[in-house]
């Protein structure tokens, strides 16, 4: 699945790693989600937030459980 944020298209995995990691690589594959010419490096956060671990879940038996954030209380349940 892709979405269109913005005018760009983003699958979840390039979320995941182009924006909230800064572009990090996704294991195993050996290249960056975006290119240095991608548009989409401009919607990248600014600071890595190490928690963003904890609140992501891609369904694997390693990943945290499922469950919804409130962002009153973000930064206390994480």
């Amino acid at each position: 699945a892709c979405y269109v944020v913005g005018g760009h298209r983003f699958s979840l995995s390039d979320i995941e790693h182009g924006v909230l990691r800064r572009n990090a690589r996704a294991l195993p594959f050996l290249r960056r989600p975006f290119s240095s010419e991608d548009p989409r490096t401009t919607c990248q956060v600014e600071r890595i937030d190490p928690r963003v671990h904890f609140a992501l879940n891609c369904g694997a038996v390693s990943c945290p459980p499922v469950r919804r954030w409130e962002p009153a209380t973000l930064d206390e349940s994480l």
